[in-house]
């Protein structure tokens, strides 16, 4: 069973844009999702799950593989999130969280604009936007 999410988090190492046996291009990539709570005035961190996500062709993995992540990079992704189980060579019950990734949002650290960078609801600016004169 496959359930649509939003995960926010940090890159635990760079993607890699690779190709199956049947010549499909999928970008694979890990993310942390800290889950935090307020103490106080501040906040801490409580627990921490991390993701395997994929970006298969028809959803840009070329794309994503080009965008410049590196591993820390902070992103925001929508996906399809299951669980995958396998036993270890030594007999361990293992659990993995997948994402199969639809899109990828990446925070920086400046607000940057213009043609083609998404608007807040993490879409493209319309075409009426992009051709508005600057302020």
């Amino acid at each position: 069973m496959s359930i649509k999410i939003t995960v926010d988090g940090h890159l635990t190492k760079a993607p890699e844009l690779r190709k199956t046996t049947s010549g499909k291009s999928v970008t694979r990539f890990d993310i942390a999702h800290n889950f935090r709570e307020r103490v106080g005035k501040d906040f801490s961190d409580v627990a921490t799950i991390f993701f395997s996500a994929s970006v298969w062709e028809e959803d840009g993995a070329a794309e994503v593989a080009e965008l410049g992540l590196t591993k820390g990079s902070r992103v925001s992704v929508d996906g399809l999130w299951s669980k995958r189980s396998w036993t270890t060579k030594d007999g361990e019950r293992r659990i993995n969280d997948v994402l199969t990734v639809s899109k990828v949002r990446l925070f920086t650290e400046t607000e940057i604009s213009g043609p083609g960078v998404a608007e807040d609801d993490g879409e493209p600016p319309s075409d009426d936007a992009m051709s508005q004169p600057a302020a």
